[in-house]
């Protein structure tokens, strides 16, 4: 059985996704399959610390994963780099809002949340729609009919 996903034509990038198996880790890599782009995985290996070694650094002076590289630019740290990929990748809001709307504070409100709170909320859920859906009918906070 060929699903939707399997047979979508992929935007190409540049994007190197750095990551692990992690709540935190997998976040960006459900964005990126959201919004339907091509891009290269680099699994850190957590277990041999590969993530303080010298040239991670360069990439995130933090020494923690999720980090991005696309093209010469470094996106680091989980909020930062899904805020990145929607301003850049989702012009036609998919999964996220218009800048300056109430919808797109609510939105970034959340997703701070999920970074200030040193505990992934379920997965991507201010970003990615069905998800989205779920947490704020589960809380009576729905901000607008979703498509």
């Amino acid at each position: 059985m060929t699903t939707a996903a399997a047979t979508m034509t992929k935007t190409p990038t540049d994007i190197t996704l750095y990551t692990a198996q992690t709540p935190n880790g997998i976040k960006v890599s459900i964005l990126l399959e959201e919004l339907g782009l091509d891009y290269k995985v680099h699994q850190v290996k957590m277990m041999d610390n590969e993530q303080k070694q010298d040239w991670f650094l360069e990439i995130n002076p933090n020494g923690r994963i999720p980090a991005i590289k696309d093209g010469n630019l470094r996106v680091f740290e989980s909020g930062a780099v899904l805020q990145y990929l929607v301003d850049k990748y989702d012009k036609d809001h998919k999964v996220s809002y218009p800048h300056g709307t109430d919808e797109y504070y609510e939105m970034t409100s959340w997703v701070s949340r999920t970074c200030d709170a040193c505990s992934p909320m379920p997965l991507c859920c201010c970003l990615v729609p069905w998800a989205r859906i779920a947490f704020f009918q589960s809380r009576a906070l729905v901000p607008r009919a979703m498509n």
